[in-house]
């Protein structure tokens, strides 16, 4: 089995997108205290931090879905390839 250009892309956005979704929900579960309430250093951080953070998750939902397709399509494609019959070429005729 070959390994194609499409399936390493494929591969490594959506790799990208899972270690994206991680540091986020790190990040959420280390500033939560004792009783489960999110802790900023101040009023700003928190106004920079979490829009950012929504950001940072839709892009990262979006690597993940578009590194699935991109695997499915391929894979899709690869197999369609295998089911088909080979063609023999005809002899060249000579004259």
């Amino acid at each position: 089995m070959d390994i194609t250009s499409v399936q390493v892309y494929g591969t490594v956005i959506l790799i990208i997108g899972l270690v994206l979704r991680y540091f986020m929900r790190r990040r959420r579960f280390n500033r939560n205290n004792a009783f489960g309430v999110q802790e900023f250093k101040s009023f700003e951080h928190k106004s920079v931090v979490q829009p950012l953070e929504r950001l940072v998750r839709i892009i990262a939902a979006a690597l993940i879905l578009f590194g699935a397709l991109l695997l499915i399509v391929e894979w899709y494609n690869h197999k369609d390839i295998d089911k088909k019959p080979k063609q023999e070429s005809a002899p060249a005729v000579q004259k």
